[in-house]
């Protein structure tokens, strides 16, 4: 040990050659350690804002229109049930909002929510505010809004907004139309002034309508103050709800629905489970976190692939006098020793480096919806992922160096009987075939990695450029894949151009909207949640008006019959296509037949991608009852120029009773790392332009001697740049060569995984043209990195270098 700290004492250059190492690993380690961390940070916010928050185990509420007034009895004693903890109630108002913009907001229950005691969003459910501060609960005049719809409508902090209550007797009373068509643009109001109000705070709370996934044409909520239904409780009809937290949380379910429907037996009581939707959100947040560790995870091998030649490189240079001090008595093991003693002292200043970039970057995450749920944004430590990780960079830095410091300690002279490499083999052909004499020379530096001091990591740059390329490819034809999903509506199981919801009158709609030309098909019927095989699915049932329009069916085929479904690809249970599943609402059920496998569309806030099921709306009478089974939906597919169908469409239905195709939330929120192709395919392409960076140049230090001996046998500066040049451009090639085809095919398999996965039809895409034009950039880029080393092996001095070597 004394004479390895001797040698590390006598050798004081070391730290400054090893400083590169320690910043390499600080910086570029740190990004990667805050990437990870951010993945799992993006990954856990949405969980730790429901346990913060106090969220609502089921929410109750009673289905019919009443005037405003206190909570209705039958809420007030569920409340009071011994499985709940603590309860706050809810009002929908049933009334219009307009924006700043006077753009005016479709009725939907949902938009506007009344606190009647200011519980609900302070005790139960608690809000986290983004922007701003809470209403004021004794002020009629100040709102709260979801951020999900200060995002849909560029609200603000102190924008105006206006409620207008409805004519509710017009609204449920009107009688329906011939032809069964609904506008719901065309809604009576109540005369009178409106009510104005001020955004006084943008919130995020665990509820449905503030995170996305939201029903269709669901774009947020607003909060209204007690004051607020107080003032205007002459001029409101509602529907009530109660937000309910029981004291054992999900196993205390099963016993508190039993107890509130004895209570409720005399009135129309339904139960939501938000458990449902956490799970959708939770999925959706989850796809951006596997990106985010995606990302962390190929940014680490391209750290890998850089540090290990690093590496190498720093204890071959710093072997130069391994042969003096083996004279002077010091042993291999000393040597070795020394080596490793430098390479950890490098590893644990990184660390502590990584580990400070790592914090400092933190409060960027998370990304996307997450960011909202975050409840404690700022400055954060992982332990597991950023002090796990340095100390998992320290043990690797002294795995790459014991093998290179073993061989440096004990390398000798060099065998001038060396078998040749097969590099000088191919270059002697090519020399033979008539190219000129600098690219037969950059060909031999490209190809032929040297023995001894003149060594040189090309296959190791070689490697760096071709992972660099695959993932470049894969991550265009990925995202390119992905683009192609986002704009074809079939592929996410919108199979029509245009739906119609809640209009009780649908069957008659749809009779006279088949006779329209510009329609090519439509059917019509409802939604229904429904069991399959003892798991809950969104079911569709649909007949047919006109053109046979049905699900998007990847196996087996369409219902046919009362007794036949089909189930979405990520529905949970084991039938095969033929076989027979248990179909049930309630205590109904009835066996049906599975003939096929599908894409389910997304319709609800509670619905996820792949899951459902398609049946014929004749099939539901038997299990909801004559009553419950009403058309209120309308699928049509245009035919002709779609936009001025949709415009036909809207004037029949009203631009709020349309609704247009639109992306499921889960892959939304993918989307919202839509540039993540972009960051990866920069990462791989700065790591593979920094190793063929470090490759070039150390080629053209430890082989000063051959171009020395080069340039006396009659080279001129411009061939020696040029030999650079063509080593370069070997190099790219080689990678370009392999590579390229590999990542196509990588972001093929990866997408057709991911479409799978996510319940979708897989159509992956290969942008053919922008992968073709890959080729030309990445040897424009190899040879503009090779310019500035190329330079300096042109100003070689060979007497100069062959006096010294």
């Amino acid at each position: 040990m004394r004479t390895v700290a001797y040698l590390l004492r006598a050798q004081r250059s070391w730290l400054r050659s090893w400083l590169g190492v320690a910043l390499l690993l600080g910086v570029v380690g740190g990004a990667v350690l805050a990437v990870g961390a951010g993945a799992r940070r993006t990954d856990s916010a949405y969980p730790r804002l429901l346990a913060g928050s106090a969220s609502s185990d089921v929410f109750v509420s009673a289905n019919d229109i009443r005037p405003y007034g206190p909570t209705e009895e039958v809420l007030t004693r569920i409340g009071r049930l011994p499985q709940v903890e603590q309860a706050g109630a809810a009002f929908f108002p049933l009334a219009s909002i307009a924006t700043p913009s006077r753009r005016q907001l479709g009725i939907d229950v949902y938009t506007l929510v009344g606190v009647p005691d200011a519980r609900f969003g302070r005790t139960i459910d608690r809000s986290k505010v983004l922007d701003g501060r809470l209403a004021d609960p004794a002020r009629a005049g100040e709102v709260v809004v979801s951020f999900s719809l200060a995002d849909n409508l560029g609200l603000h902090v102190g924008d105006p907004l206006t409620v207008r209550p409805l004519d509710v007797a017009a609204f449920t009373q009107g009688q329906p139309p011939a032809d069964g068509i609904v506008n719901r643009d065309h809604v009576p109001y109540l005369r009178g002034a409106e009510r104005p109000v001020r955004i006084v705070g943008i919130i995020a709370t665990p509820v449905a309508n503030t995170f996305p996934p939201l029903p269709p044409q669901q774009l947020g909520s607003v909060y209204l103050t007690p004051a607020f239904l107080q003032a205007n409780a002459a001029h409101l009809a509602v529907f009530s709800g109660l937000a309910v937290k029981l004291r054992h949380g999900q196993a205390d379910l099963a016993s508190f629905e039993r107890a509130a429907e004895q209570l409720g037996s005399n009135q129309q009581v339904s139960y939501i489970t938000p458990g449902d939707h956490e799970a959708v959100v939770q999925s959706s947040i989850h796809l951006q976190a596997q990106g985010l560790g995606v990302l962390a995870g190929l940014a680490a091998l391209v750290l890998l692939v850089v540090l290990a030649q690093t590496v190498a490189r720093r204890i071959a240079d710093d072997g130069a006098d391994h042969a003096a001090l083996r004279a002077l008595g010091a042993t291999r093991p000393q040597l070795a020793g020394a080596a490793m003693a430098r390479a950890a002292a490098a590893a644990l200043g990184g660390a502590v480096g990584a580990v400070v970039v790592a914090v400092a970057l933190s409060p960027l995450a998370p990304l996307g919806v997450a960011r909202n749920a975050e409840p404690k944004p700022g400055l954060d430590l992982d332990v597991a992922v950023v002090l796990g990780g340095a100390a998992a960079m320290v043990g690797l830095v002294l795995l790459l160096a014991a093998v290179p410091a073993w061989r440096a300690a004990g390398a000798g002279a060099s065998s001038a009987t060396a078998p040749r490499q097969s590099g000088a083999r191919l270059a002697d052909r090519l020399a033979r075939a008539g190219l000129p004499v600098s690219a037969v020379a950059g060909l031999r530096l490209a190809l032929e990695r040297g023995r001894g001091r003149s060594a040189v990591p090309v296959r190791g740059a070689v490697a760096a450029c071709a992972l660099g390329a695959v993932t470049v490819a894969g991550a265009l034809s990925f995202s390119a894949s992905l683009s192609h999903l986002l704009d074809t509506p079939r592929l996410y199981g919108w199979n029509w151009d245009a739906m119609v919801s809640n209009t009780v009158f649908a069957d008659r709609a749809a009779r006279t909207i088949a006779s329209r030309p510009w329609v090519a098909a439509t059917s019509a019927g409802t939604m229904a949640d429904i069991g399959v095989d003892g798991d809950r699915a969104a079911g569709i049932a649909m007949d047919s008006a006109k053109g046979g329009l049905g699900p998007v069916v990847t196996s087996g085929r369409a219902p046919r019959s009362a007794d036949e479904i089909l189930l979405g690809t990520q529905t949970d249970s084991d039938a095969r296509i033929g076989g027979l599943v248990t179909v049930h609402v309630g205590s109904v059920s009835q066996r049906m037949r599975l003939v096929g496998r599908g894409v389910m569309p997304v319709f609800s806030d509670t619905a996820r991608l792949g899951v459902g099921a398609w049946l014929r709306f004749s099939a539901l009478p038997h299990l909801v009852g004559q009553d419950g089974a009403q058309y209120d939906t309308l699928l049509v597919r245009f035919d002709g120029d779609p936009a001025a169908a949709q415009r036909q469409m809207v004037a029949l239905f009203g631009r709020n009773g349309v609704v247009l195709p639109d992306v499921p939330a889960g892959l939304v929120g993918f989307g919202d790392l839509s540039a993540l192709p972009a960051v990866l395919c920069g990462v791989l392409a700065a790591g593979a332009t920094a190793t063929l960076a470090h490759a070039v140049a150390t080629s053209v230090r430890r082989r000063r001697r051959d171009l020395a001996i080069l340039k006396t046998l009659g080279f001129v500066r411009r061939q020696v740049a040029l030999s650079v040049a063509w080593q370069t451009t070997a190099i790219v090639a080689i990678a370009a060569v392999v590579g390229f085809p590999a990542g196509v095919a990588a972001g093929r398999w990866a997408w057709t995984l991911f479409a799978g996965q996510q319940g979708l039809v897989s159509e992956p895409v290969v942008p053919l043209a922008t992968t073709l034009l890959l080729v030309p950039g990445a040897l424009l880029l190899g040879n503009l990195v090779a310019a500035i080393p190329g330079r300096f092996a042109a100003r070689t001095s060979p007497a100069l270098v062959l006096r010294t070597e």
